[in-house]
Order: C-alpha cells, then sequence, then structure tokens
C-alpha cells in the first residue's frame, strides 16, 4: 500500500504539467476571450508573469529594445495583436515584434513569440533614463512623442536646434519624493526637462 502512495505522489507533478499543457487551470479567463494557439509555444508553459527572458537585447530599425519579463502564452490573444516589424537579436536572429491590446502589456512596449509564452520588449532609452536619474529611481509613465526639434523640447538657452521633427518618449520617473521629467529620442538621446520646457 504504501508503495502506491509513492507512485502516487511521484504521478501528481507529472499530472500537473500535462494540465497545464492541455489547458487546464484557466478556468480564470474572460468568458469569450481567444487566446494564441498552443502549439506556437512549447509545453509545460509557466502561468505567472516571469523575469525568464530579460536582459536579451534587439533593434528594430534605429531603436534598442530589451527584454523585460515572460508572459504565460494565455494571456495574449493572436487576434488583439498589432505587426510591429522585424527586430534583430544581438546575436543575428530575426525576432516578429508586435503591439499588444492588453491591461499587462503598455503602449509604449513590444511583445515577441517565445518558448515560454510572449516576450515582453521595452525601449532601452527607458533603462538609460532610470540610470540617468540614479538608484532608488522608479518609472512612473512613458508617452510616445514627436518632439519638434533635435534637442527634444528641451534645449539650454541659447542652443540651437536642428528644426526636425523627432520621434521620442515623455519619461516621468520619481526619485526621493521628486517628480523629473526625461524627453528621450528613440535612437537614444536623453535630456532632463526644465520647468518650461515642452
Amino acid at each position: 500500500m504504501m508503495d502506491l502512495y509513492r507512485r502516487i505522489a511521484i504521478a501528481l507533478p507529472a499530472l500537473a504539467v500535462i494540465l497545464v499543457a492541455c489547458g487546464g487551470g484557466d478556468n480564470d479567463r474572460t468568458p469569450g476571450a481567444t487566446t494564441t494557439p498552443r502549439e506556437q509555444f512549447t509545453p509545460g508553459l509557466a502561468t505567472a508573469v516571469t523575469t525568464e527572458g530579460a536582459g536579451r537585447t534587439a533593434t528594430l530599425g534605429a531603436e534598442a529594445f530589451v527584454s523585460d519579463r515572460t508572459l504565460p502564452a494565455d494571456r495574449l490573444s493572436a487576434e488583439r495583436l498589432e505587426d510591429a516589424g522585424t527586430a534583430t537579436a544581438a546575436d543575428g536572429q530575426t525576432i516578429p515584434m508586435a503591439r499588444a491590446a492588453s491591461d499587462e502589456v503598455a503602449a509604449w512596449e513590444l511583445v515577441s513569440p517565445d518558448a515560454a509564452g510572449w516576450l515582453v520588449w521595452r525601449p532601452a532609452v527607458v533603462d538609460g533614463v532610470l540610470e540617468d536619474a540614479g538608484a532608488g529611481a522608479t518609472l512612473v509613465s512613458v508617452e510616445d512623442v514627436n518632439w519638434p526639434t533635435a534637442c527634444l523640447g528641451a534645449a539650454s538657452a541659447g542652443e540651437v536646434c536642428a528644426q526636425v521633427v523627432t520621434p521620442g518618449y515623455r519619461i516621468v520617473i520619481e526619485q526621493g519624493g521628486e517628480t523629473i521629467t526625461y524627453h528621450a529620442s528613440r535612437a537614444g538621446q536623453i535630456r532632463r526637462a526644465t520647468s518650461g520646457g515642452d
């Protein structure tokens, strides 16, 4: 009898993996929601957001991205993705990128399919801003902006700026109870905004 219990104890974890891979345990899904076909991914997918895959780098056009986290495959529906182009990873691999209509992915982030689910990518310039701000800085918001000049709407007094529309971001961070706004370009240039700059 004890031998039977040992066999059951050994078999239960394997059964749990099979249930997750086959879609068991998804009862908390929104009714009527569609999911990405499981065959695009490997069995035994994570059931929670993880940092697996974080730290990879890729470029899309002139913009650098860094992978931030992995979402389980059933968190995003393929029907709610918009093609954002193909990025090139540091190792030369091509990565299909998409924008996602999801509460778990910000409008300024991109996603790509990965063996463990959906890899979420953020613009590398966001990390550059946090690094520039120093220890203890936390991200408050990121907004897509087309700056009117190459000085990103944050020119110094007397600075001459090329009159060219520059796509980028308005990035707000908090540090030590103070809110600081940065202006950034998609190519990675950053400037702290002055109180009058916009």
